[in-house]
């Protein structure tokens, strides 16, 4: 039937343009959508609408396969996502529901906030869009019946509605996390699926529904607050968690409705359930929940969440032991069989329906022992195999490592069986799957054993072989197929969600062998900058396979991680002509490296947007991928979206805590957003964790950002006491500079070179650190030495960032100017400095090559504010700007300007608030904080002196000029420290 619809299907092009899409998807409701496919009533539509979709269409990517329901909106296919082969539920939707542009724009909002939640507590949506035939919404494909069906029977054991409670808490503490708040739980939108997980439906629609202007909710499951117009938040959906309990448990709503009047405004203490078997701790909680004052309640959904497990524990200790013995006591056992290998899958009723559910299974590295280099690292390939089921959850080997490394283990070079079982049982993996390849003859042999690492049963066993070596990929394809057939997967869908290894990877298993070596590099922990050279092992795969897309995607990502957007003499032909040749043949790409190819192309074209749907897209997929998470989160960190990257780098990183990337970049967002005690909480569960460069680098930035120099100070020394590379040195050198020790700095950072001589980076910031000091000349030298290669655009920038604070505009317009003719966007980035120096007219020049709401934009708009004489106006936007981007990549932190702004008011006060703001941020061993740095620290002994603090300001100017004791003789700021010095007289000897 598939096949023929395939080659008969009337194919329907999607319009994504059409803003009802959302609008439709929402307003008929995915509660509604989940229903129907369990259970819907044969409704009558239209001839007309009738007509327009049948099974074997054809909307996009997805192909119609069945009808599973049909009701007053619209009809409810199962359907094929022919690019992903997974099964989805696609609801077409009525059309004709006419909508204002504010409502559309609100529900298109809304649509894709609820796709960015994932969770296994909340229903997916896959996607939305619309065709010819009107707008259709893509969720993932549920069997099962909505709790209010259920309860039409009657109450529950309170052993299953505490059950259902705790999976409901579970998914209001991710939601909630998110800052999505349902607002109308009730128990048409819970789900119970046949496998008895449950599903939260509706949070997009709910959120549009309670907010400003409109009421949301169902009485009877409302709180007090809601019925009354009042502020809601997660509290609101507290009290609908506590009337879901009260159902379920007693069968009846706890506060009458008459008239669609509720009894819970009236007066009197709210109800608790009563009846045979509830406990008295659960009956206490369910009060809670329903107290009519939200301050009454549990304080989040996390702690009645950790309640309802207690409660479960005391109702059924003995539960979660049966559970996890249950599958295996019906488990069939089958040994190798000889000669051609026969595989003989689990027995047919081994498995029950809960445990279909995504399987989670773990691959131990191969045992070669052919002798053979071309046949290492095979594991990956059956890893990449059994990844495109959707049945099967495969622990990837970067996640092998990382939880070797949890438990103490360190780098590893291979994961063998003693080390995947003790992985298998930290992971909770169903089964590890073992495998060997030897020679029998002329022909190869593939063994492969799958066991349940709790307590070592054996599964089943497979083997295959091939007489030639060349076709090991196929023989990879044979038993991925036989192992997941075993492993109860039906065969259509075995079928629907393969791709054959030679033309997915490589048939040119030299090819593979350096491919698998540079994913083995990008692996070692080190930072992304450094990653660029692992190139070598990819180029060596492309000389020996110039066909291997893998191999050319990974070209493209490393080259990206030093330069993305570029232009002139930038990588960007050079990224773009691989990403060609990776997307040569898109089809055969596995499922997950087919997303991420799209995802950087989309990237580069500047669909950021685009990106951002490719790994959310991949993230729901694969969990527990941390490179997707930290690409995800890292594409939004460089927009400065620190809140949105947040909650990928968070996952990232407790995924794997020793991912140096993903911890940098959640610290500096943390810090950037000044939520000091979620970056605290996070330091000090990491230091209870063993000890690694990317959590001692932590410790250090992460104290900055609290406002502990002296911490942070501790921290950077002892690191770099036992230092087996340059980083720690340079982060010493970077707390130091934010202490004014420039010297220090400079002692720092020579270490971090004659220790490690190739290190350009220290380099670059010796040249920092010796201008803090006025030695300018030296400093212009150095960075010369530096970075002899650099293009010539990016010269003429480092040139007049050095002479903003030392050389008049007129210098550094000319330095600009050059700069322009060839990267105008880079020379733009001066704006704000040119308008610092008075020049106001150039500064608006550049300002037009600036992306509008940027944080160089803003800079710019507020400096020439300012010297416009809208010194308030320029405040405020500063202000605005430093609570989301204290430290601009690329531009002056924010509270660098308010400090000069209010120097030049007299607003003392304001300018040591902006320098004690100025010192919280990482770093400021930058481009500008050779001058940056120390004209901040005269600014703060000015302030001190006006504000009469002369005790103060003589000790800060006598620590800058000591710090400028070799300064050049034409140094502005040391000649302006002296004289500020010299009218404060000599120190007070008493």
């Amino acid at each position: 039937m598939a096949t023929e619809a395939r080659s008969e299907a009337r194919r329907l092009e999607p319009d994504r343009t059409e803003p009802s899409v959302a609008a439709g998807a929402a307003a008929d409701g995915l509660t509604r959508l989940l229903e129907e496919l369990a259970r819907t009533p044969d409704v009558k539509l239209s001839e007309v609408w009738q007509a327009r979709l049948a099974p074997g269409e054809v909307v996009g990517r997805f192909e119609l396969v069945r009808e599973v329901g049909r009701g007053g909106f619209g009809v409810v296919y199962e359907a094929k996502d022919r690019d992903l082969g997974r099964r989805v539920a696609f609801k077409a939707l009525r059309p004709g529901r006419p909508l204002d542009a504010e409502q559309v724009e609100a529900l298109r909002h809304e649509a894709e906030s609820a796709a960015r939640l994932n969770h296994p507590n909340l229903v997916t949506i896959h996607d939305f869009g619309s065709c010819p035939s009107g707008p259709y919404l893509i969720m993932e494909l549920l069997r099962g019946e909505a709790l209010s069906q259920r309860l039409d029977d009657g109450p529950l054991s309170p052993g299953e509605a505490v059950r259902i409670a705790r999976e409901v808490g579970q998914a209001l503490v991710h939601a909630h996390a998110a800052g999505v708040v349902h607002r109308d739980l009730k128990p048409g939108n819970v789900f119970v699926c046949e496998s008895g997980a449950v599903k939260v439906l509706d949070f997009g629609l709910a959120h549009l529904l309670g907010a400003a202007g409109a009421k949301g909710g169902t009485p009877g499951y409302m709180a007090p607050e809601q019925i009354r117009g009042e502020r809601e938040d997660e509290r609101s959906d507290l009290f609908g968690l506590g009337v879901l309990l009260y159902r379920m448990l007693t069968g009846r709503l706890p506060f009458e409705v008459k008239n669609g009047r509720s009894a819970v405004l009236d007066e009197g203490p709210s109800p608790e359930p009563r009846g045979e078997g509830i406990p008295a701790r659960l009956a206490r909680l369910t009060g809670r929940l329903l107290a009519k004052d939200p301050g009454h309640r549990p304080r989040s959904a996390q702690e009645a969440v950790d309640d309802l497990g207690a409660i479960a524990r005391a109702l059924d200790p003995v539960a979660a032991g049966r559970r996890r013995r249950g599958w295996l006591a019906l488990a069939v056992a089958v040994l190798f069989a000889g000669g051609g290998g026969v595989a003989a899958g689990l027995g047919a009723r081994a498995l029950g329906a809960r445990d279909l559910q995504r399987m989670t299974v773990a691959v131990a590295d191969f045992e070669n022992a052919t002798g053979d280099p071309q046949l290492e690292g095979l594991s990956a390939l059956l890893i990449t195999s059994l990844e495109q089921s959707h049945r099967l959850a495969v622990v990837t080997r970067s996640r092998m490592r990382d939880e070797l490394r949890k438990l103490g283990h360190g780098e590893v070079e291979r994961i063998d069986e003693r080390l995947a079982r003790e992985v298998g049982r930290a992971v909770k993996t169903r089964a590890l799957l073992l495998a060997s390849v030897r020679r029998f003859g002329g022909d190869y042999a593939l063994q492969l054993r799958a066991l349940d690492p709790r307590d070592d049963r054996s599964l089943f066993a497979v083997t295959e072989q091939v007489s030639r070596k060349e076709d090991v990929p196929a023989l990879i394809d044979r038993v991925s197929e036989r192992a997941r057939r075993a492993l109860r997967e039906h065969d259509d869908d075995v079928r629907d969600a393969r791709v054959e290894m030679a033309a997915a990877v490589t048939k040119n298993l030299e090819a593979y062998q350096h491919y698998f070596r540079g994913v083995e590099c990008i692996e070692r922990p080190r930072e992304e900058r450094e990653w660029i050279g692992c190139s070598d092992f990819f180029r060596a795969a492309v000389a020996a396979d110039p066909g291997f897309a893998l191999a050319h995607y990974q070209l493209a990502y490393l080259a990206s991680t030093i330069n993305v957007s570029g232009s002139a003499g930038s990588q960007r032909p050079f990224i773009e002509a691989e990403l060609s040749s990776a997307l040569r043949d898109e089809a055969q790409l596995p499922a997950r490296e087919r997303s991420l190819v799209l995802a950087l192309q989309a990237h580069l074209a500047g669909d950021d947007a685009g990106a951002l749907r490719r790994y959310d897209d991949l993230i729901r997929r694969y969990p527990d991928d941390k490179h997707a998470l930290y690409l995800a989160g890292d594409l939004l960190y460089d927009r400065s979206d620190y809140a949105g990257a947040i909650p990928y780098l968070q996952k990232a990183a407790e995924l794997d805590p020793f991912f140096e990337n993903a911890v940098r970049s959640l610290v500096h967002a943390l810090g950037k957003l000044q939520r000091k005690e979620e970056l605290r909480t996070l330091l000090d569960r990491w230091a209870r964790l063993p000890q690694n460069p990317a959590l001692r680098a932590a410790a250090v930035r992460g104290a900055v950002w609290m406002g502990d120099l002296d911490r942070s100070l501790e921290e950077a020394r002892k690191n770099a006491s036992s230092a087996s590379d340059p980083s720690p040195f340079i982060d010493l050198a970077a707390v130091q500079f934010s202490r004014g020790d420039f010297i220090d700095a400079e002692r720092a950072l020579r270490r971090a070179m004659h220790d490690y001589p190739d290190r350009q980076r220290a380099s670059a910031y010796l040249a920092i650190a010796v201008g803090a000091q006025g030695r300018r000349r030296e400093s212009v030298e150095l960075a010369a030495r530096a970075s002899p290669k650099i293009d010539a655009w990016d010269r003429h920038v480092g040139l007049a960032l050095a002479l903003v604070g030392t050389a008049p505009a007129s210098a550094v317009w000319s330095e600009v100017q050059q700069a322009g003719t060839t990267n105008p966007g880079a020379a733009a980035t001066l704006a704000a400095d040119l308008a610092l120096l008075g020049d106001v007219a150039h500064a608006r020049e550049l300002l037009a090559h600036l992306q509008p709401r940027t944080p160089d934009h803003e800079l710019a708009t507020a400096a020439i504010a300012w010297r416009t004489g809208d010194a308030p106006g320029a405040t405020a936007r500063l202000r605005a700007l430093d609570a989301v981007e204290p430290v601009p990549e690329w531009g002056l932190p924010p509270s660098f300007l308010l400090a000069e702004i209010a120097s030049a008011a007299g607003e003392d006060v304001a300018v040591l608030e902006a320098a004690r703001r100025f010192r919280s941020v990482w770093s400021q061993l930058g481009s500008r904080g050779a001058w940056a740095m120390p004209r901040m620290m005269l600014l703060e002994a000015r302030a001190q002196s006006r504000l009469g603090r002369i005790d103060e300001a003589r000790t800060s100017l006598d620590r800058l000029l000591t710090q400028c004791a070799r300064a050049d003789s034409d140094d502005p700021i040391a000649i302006d420290a002296r004289a500020l010095r010299a009218g404060l007289g000599p120190r007070d000897r008493r």
